[in-house]
């Protein structure tokens, strides 16, 4: 099992991601191009 990582800067004025869903629910709302949540990988084509 790999180890968890937390991405400080992941947020827009938020408090820290700590589920998958607002882990969406940011990438939904802002400009990121990448989304990496376990073995999904989400981008924006």
């Amino acid at each position: 099992m790999a180890p968890d990582c937390v991405n400080t800067s992941f947020n827009e004025n938020e408090p820290i991601v700590c589920r998958p869903e607002e882990a969406l629910d940011c990438f939904l709302r802002t400009k990121m191009d990448v989304l990496v949540l376990n073995d999904w990988f989400v981008d924006r084509r």
